[in-house]
């Protein structure tokens, strides 16, 4: 079991699912690997090839669907040493106006050219907390995010 994943279980880790009707976790996978990517389809006449994994560096939230990048401040956040690691926790509350969505998403390889996966939350969620555990650099050992 990896270190992150054995300090999460002791903190009480987070499942990947839903929980119940108004709660939902997610984990974002700690990274992508090729073959998830060549299935996109790239401009006419060029190739998309990804030569190696992207590592997890990043997480939060949206506000509609990712076209829009309605991307969220947290309400508030904290970061404390666990050991050799840093756990960082941020902190969303929501009245979501009726027909709109929120939306999690986790970032991969660093930098401005980032690669995002995006999640709709489940609707009705007044509340979400991401959970970052990094030991060191951006590369992060786990995001999870828990929402009710």
């Amino acid at each position: 079991m990896r270190p992150a994943t054995l300090m999460f279980t002791i903190l009480g880790a987070f499942t990947n699912g839903i929980t119940s009707a108004a709660e939902q976790n997610i984990s974002c996978p700690e990274r992508l690997e090729p073959e998830a990517i060549q299935s996109n389809h790239p401009p006419a006449g060029w190739e998309l090839h990804m030569l190696r994994p992207v590592y997890l560096t990043e997480g939060g939230m949206l506000h509609g669907p990712p076209e829009e990048s309605a991307f969220l401040v947290p309400d508030d956040s904290s970061s404390r040493r666990i050991g050799k690691q840093t756990l960082e926790t941020l902190r969303w509350s929501f009245d979501v106006p009726n027909g709109q969505t929120l939306w999690v998403y986790c970032g991969y390889g660093g930098g401005g050219a980032t690669l995002k996966l995006f999640k709709m939350v489940t609707k009705g969620v007044r509340e979400c907390t991401l959970s970052t555990l990094s030991t060191t650099g951006p590369i992060k050992d786990s995001v999870k995010l828990s929402c009710k």
